[in-house]
C-alpha cells in the first residue's frame, strides 16, 4: 500500500506485488522530476583513510598532515615503523567547499639533543 497526496486530494493505492509497488513508485518519481536522471549532484564530503607506509627507515617516528586547498585540516598520530607502519585512520569531512587540491605529507620526527623536531619527507 501507498498514499499519494496532491495539493487537492489525497490517494491510497494497493499493489499485488513488490515489483508492481517499485513500478508505481518509479513512474511517480519520474512524473515529480522528469530530469532527475540527468542532473549533476554536488558532493560536500570527503573520507580518507589512512592505511600503511612502507619502505621507510626503521626505528623512526613518522606522522601525516592532510591538506584541502592548502589548508591543514588534520594529522595522524606519530608512530614508529617496525616491519610496515600502519596507522588505520579514517578522516571524514563534512560540507566542504570546492576542492581544488588534495595533499597528503609525510613527516619523520627526529630527535636531536633533547630537542624535537620535524623534516618533511
Amino acid at each position: 500500500c501507498f498514499r499519494v497526496i496532491t495539493d487537492s486530494d489525497t490517494i491510497y493505492a494497493s499493489c499485488g506485488s513488490a515489483e508492481e509497488l517499485t513500478k508505481w513508485v518509479s513512474g511517480l518519481n519520474q512524473y515529480q522530476q522528469p530530469n532527475r536522471d540527468h542532473l549533476r549532484r554536488l558532493n560536500t564530503q570527503l573520507s580518507v583513510w589512512m592505511f600503511e607506509a612502507r619502505n621507510l627507515h626503521f626505528k623512526k617516528r613518522y606522522f601525516c598532515e592532510i591538506y584541502l586547498n592548502g589548508i591543514l585540516y588534520c594529522q595522524t598520530c606519530c608512530k614508529m615503523m617496525n616491519e610496515i607502519l600502519f596507522w588505520g585512520e579514517p578522516f571524514v569531512f563534512e560540507e566542504l567547499p570546492m576542492l581544488g587540491s588534495i595533499l597528503i605529507k609525510l613527516y619523520k620526527e627526529t630527535y636531536k639533543k633533547r630537542d624535537r623536531s620535524v623534516e618533511p619527507i
